[in-house]
Formats: C-alpha cells, sequence, structure tokens
C-alpha cells in the first residue's frame, strides 16, 4: 500500500461483475518535452469535500483483457454525488441496463476524527461494499479500483471481473504526470498503458501491506507501497528484451520488474514470479498472515496444510481452522492459497466447509473413535496451534479401479477431495471446483465452481446449473448435459437437465 496514508474507501451499489482492461492506442505516445516536473495534483482524501470532488465526472471501466466483446459499464457521478451506472455491450453494441442512486458517506476502519472511508451508492434493488482506491494517473487520466468487500448484494453481476474482486475504472482529467525517468536503473512498476514504442509506468516498492484495508486486494496489489500514485512515459530502447509470462503481453495493473538504460529507456521487463523474488514473496506471505489475523483468530491459531504434490499445476497449501468432526471428516473454516507453478501468481478462496479426514493428522488421532470423542468434548481447537502438516493430495484407494474410472463414475469424488479439478461446462478446460463438505441436499457435499480466466485468475460461476452441483449431480461428458436432481421427500423427486447448446 502507500507509504503516506492513503484513503481506503468502499463503495456500496447493486448492479454487476466485470473484466478488468485497457487498450492501448494505435499511435505511439510520445515522451513529454517536460519531463521532470509533474502537472498532476495528488487527490485530496483528508475531507469529504475532496473525496466528492475527486469522484465527480464520467469513469469508464477499464476493458484489460482486451476482449472485443466485454460487457462495461459507465459511471456517472455528479457534484452533489448523485451517481448513474450505465452498463453496455461492446460487441454488438448493446444498452444492457442503467441506474441511478445516491452516494453516501460512512466508516469502516477510520475513526472519528478521520475522514470517511466507506462510499454508500444506495441504487434501485439494493447495495454492494466496495473497498475503493486511487491507482494512477497517466495520460491524462485517473485510475480508480474498486475492490468487492463481500457485503451487501453482489455488483456488476452481468460483467466478468477479474477473478481478485477488483474493478478498474478511469477518468480524464486535465492534468498531465510527468516525472523524471529512472535512468540505468533497475526497479518494480505497474503498468498502465502504451504500445511497442513507450509505455507508462508507475514505480512502486515491493512491502507488506500494513493497512487494515490492504488485505482484501489482490496479493500482487496489496504487497507494494506507492509514495506517489503516478505514472511516467517510458520510451522503449530498440535492444530492448521482453519476458512477458505467457508471452500475452503487458496487463495494465499488472506488477513488473522493469530495468532501463542510461537514457532512460526500457531494455527489459518480465513479469514478476514471487515464487524467484525473495523480497515479493515475503510481502505476500506477510498479507497472508495478516488477512488470516483479521478476524477472531491469529494466523498462529491455525493448522498450516502442505500438499506434498502439484494440483493441476498449482501448489497449494491452506490455513485450517477445525471447528466440528463430520463422520471422518475435521471440518471448518480455511483460507486456500493457489500459487501457480509457472507464473507465480498467487490466488486465494475462503470457505467455511473444508474438510479433511483424520487419517492426514496420524500424531493426534489413532482412529475415529478418538476423533468423535474430542469433539463431543469440544477438543478441536486444541489441535489448532499452528502446526504444518505435509499432506499427500491422494485421500483413498480405490481397488480395481483407476482414478480415471473413478472420476468418470463419480466426477465429485463422493466429497473426499477438499478440491480438485475437472472439466464440467464441457469447453475442454479444466475448472476449479471447492468442496462444501455436508452442504448438499440430505447431507451430501455440494461443491462451488470457479472458472479459470486467461490471466489465471479464478472466476465464481454463479450461473445454473454451475451453482446447484452436489454428490447428487451428474455430469454426463457423453452427451454433453448436466443432471440436477431435486430430493425433496422419499415420494417427491425431479429432475433438471441442462444440455451444452443450453449451457
Amino acid at each position: 500500500m502507500e507509504a503516506t496514508k492513503m484513503k481506503k474507501l468502499i463503495l456500496t451499489v447493486t448492479v454487476a461483475m466485470m473484466i478488468l482492461a485497457t487498450s492501448c492506442g494505435d499511435t505511439a505516445p510520445k515522451p513529454p518535452s517536460n519531463a521532470g516536473v509533474s502537472t498532476a495534483a495528488q487527490p485530496d482524501f483528508s475531507t469529504e469535500k475532496g473525496i466528492a470532488e475527486y469522484l465527480a465526472g464520467t469513469w469508464t471501466f477499464m476493458n484489460i483483457q482486451q476482449d472485443n466483446n466485454f460487457t462495461g459499464c459507465t459511471m456517472t457521478i455528479a457534484a452533489d454525488l448523485n451517481v448513474t451506472l450505465s452498463f453496455y455491450q461492446n460487441n454488438p453494441k448493446k444498452d444492457k441496463g442503467r441506474y441511478k442512486g445516491r452516494i453516501t458517506f460512512d466508516k469502516i476502519f477510520a475513526d472519528g476524527e478521520e475522514s470517511p472511508d466507506v462510499l454508500c451508492i444506495d441504487l434501485e434493488g439494493g447495495k454492494s461494499d466496495f473497498f475503493f482506491r486511487h491507482e494512477t494517473v497517466y495520460d491524462g487520466k485517473q485510475v480508480l479500483s474498486l475492490c468487492f468487500a463481500g457485503n451487501g448484494e453482489a455488483i456488476f453481476h452481468n460483467m466478468e471481473m477479474n477473478g481478485d474482486r477488483v474493478f478498474l475504472f478511469e477518468k480524464e482529467i486535465d492534468e498531465q504526470p510527468y516525472s523524471e525517468l529512472h535512468k540505468n536503473s533497475e526497479f518494480y512498476a505497474v503498468y498502465w498503458g502504451g504500445n511497442h514504442d513507450a509505455i507508462w509506468l508507475d514505480d512502486v516498492i515491493p512491502n507488506a501491506a500494513t493497512a487494515a484495508v490492504a488485505i482484501f486486494y489482490p496479493a500482487t496489489m496489496a504487497c507494494y507501497k506507492n509514495d506517489l500514485r503516478q505514472s511516467v512515459l517510458y520510451p522503449i530502447s530498440s535492444v530492448a528484451t521482453w519476458d512477458i509470462a505467457n508471452n500475452k503481453g503487458l496487463i495494465p495493473s499488472g506488477l513488473y520488474a522493469v530495468k532501463t538504460n542510461q537514457q532512460g529507456e526500457i531494455i527489459a521487463i518480465s513479469n514478476i514470479k514471487p515464487h524467484t523474488d525473495p523480497l515479493l514473496e515475503a510481502a505476500i506471505d506477510a498479507t497472508f498472515k495478516a488477512e488470516l489475523s483479521m478476524g477472531q483468530y491469529s494466523y498462529e491459531d491455525h493448522i498450516h496444510l502442505k500438499y506434498k504434490q502439484p494440483v493441476n499445476g498449482y501448489k497449494v497449501e491452506v490455513a485450517f481452522l477445525p471447528q466440528e468432526a463430520i463422520y471422518d471428516k475435521i471440518s471448518g473454516w480455511a483460507t486456500l492459497r493457489f500459487k501457480n507453478q509457472t507464473t507465480g501468481e498467487e490466488r486465494r478462496i475462503g470457505t467455511s466447509y473444508f474438510a479433511v479426514s483424520w487419517r492426514n493428522f496420524p500424531d493426534i488421532f489413532k482412529n475415529q473413535d478418538q476423533l468423535l470423542s474430542m469433539a463431543e468434548n469440544e477438543e478441536l481447537g486444541l489441535i489448532a496451534k499452528g502446526q504444518t502438516y505435509n499432506l499427500d493430495y491422494k485421500f483413498f484407494e480405490n481397488p480395481g479401479m483407476t482414478d480415471k474410472e473413478f472420476i468418470l463414475s463419480h466426477p465429485f469424488f463422493y466429497g473426499e477431495y477438499p478440491f480438485f479439478f475437472a472439466d464440467v461446462n464441457f469447453d475442454g478446460k479444466d475448472e476449479l471446483l471447492l468442496t462444501n463438505f455436508g452442504q448438499g441436499q440430505r447431507g451430501c457435499s455440494s461443491y462451488t465452481v470457479f472458472s479459470i480466466a486467461p490471466d489465471g485468475s479464478f472466476q465464481l460461476m454463479t450461473e445454473a446449473p454451475f451453482d446447484r452441483l452436489d454428490d447428487f449431480s451428474t455430469i454426463d461428458r457423453e452427451n454433453k448435459q448436466i443432471i440436477l436432481p431435486a430430493h425433496n421427500s422419499a415420494e417427491d423427486y425431479s429432475e433438471t437437465v441442462y444440455r451444452l447448446s443450453e449451457l
């Protein structure tokens, strides 16, 4: 986060979920003639008046995925804090709804003497909470981020999100951010736009976030501080070497390692890989621990699980807080951390229904009866004392049946795996399924499904049938259909069939 105190704000709105992206211009931006002189005023978040002045204007959703068919949003905020959200489909051009409301101020992390840190936008139908942050100024634009805080109704549900709960908007301003170039230097920076001739970079310092609101942002956005949120236009050397993850180019809001020559031209830029960067890795770990310490329990209160084997290309760790015993499982709250082995990017998911077998803890449990006895005497908390366990991902044996045969016979593993990857929408790509142990109909497990975006982020699939999968569901790969049964009673049974053409 910032070294200087940056206001943490929350937007409360009701409307929809999106893809973050910004397109680069066709013509090369020219380096400024007055480089070294900053004409961009820094926002004033110390008063309600300053916050209102910053917000006033028309903000446009940034399509950082560069998807021509994206659904976008224009957010117009008046000086009196009335707000209009206009949703649209880009290709083909089509209006997708307009919502009006009003912004009011509130406080969550701010105390009585501080300016508001929450914006509440009441629209027709409800509201939702978003942390708000000024990100940068570049090329005559201001950029703000809205980070879903999990409160209220889901907003932007008809748009795709970048999987990290953050939505980026930009507003045109009259000022230009011209500052000194870093010459003959190596540094970290966030990319905001440009093309093959010159790009806008905002230099940052990797550092564990200390502000409480910071931990709600994605790890790569929360683990750096930014003293001056202002970008600089860097020319690119003709001998520059490029090492961008997956060869897909630079992504606005992405964090990169940069190297320049004596003229301030970029000669190398590479996507950050935390597993090869001890400083950034330490910052992400500290942010992760801070997030776990936000609630009633500290990081040291949890059991820490590390899977020995990579799972679908991810190194997986879990911070687990056991709460109860169900059958042969220990269930409770958990945060799962997925780290891509190729890019080093990290994603986290929280759940209240994580469950593993007592057999994973031979030093604590000798048999299932001991587990149930400990649960009956409310002693499960005794095992949550910061221990680390290295687990095998394979929990059980299937006599006479290969893993592939078992998957075909039951794609959800009967709740035995707390998470797994499988293609459940027949698009040829795996989705991530998180097991909600014991939360399905008749006491079976249900499953939360996340698609995996091109940038590696996890995006919650909220549409039917993926929002209602449980152990009774059938994934018919041969006929490319999903069957959802409803067991209301022994005599009340029905089925709903979803075919690929309808999914």
